[in-house]
């Protein structure tokens, strides 16, 4: 059984979160681009609503079985 909170992203990445919406709100998409990198560096991906988002892993979490990976 995995772990839900290894869903919820860390507390600096839905900070990045917010300041990337806010930069979109203010037409800065400069910004919001170099900020969405950087969270999808971090292993999730962004998904877009409106002006707001939402983060996702951007990768299944891997299942340990006795016999691989």
């Amino acid at each position: 059984m995995t772990d839900p909170r290894r869903d919820i992203p860390p507390a600096d990445l839905r900070a990045l979160a917010r300041e990337r919406s806010k930069a979109r709100r203010e037409r800065r998409y400069e910004d919001a681009d170099h900020i969405r990198a950087e969270i999808e560096a971090q292993g999730w991906s962004v998904v877009d609503r409106g002006a707001e988002a939402r983060l996702v892993r951007a990768h299944p979490l891997d299942v340990v079985d006795p016999d691989g990976v």
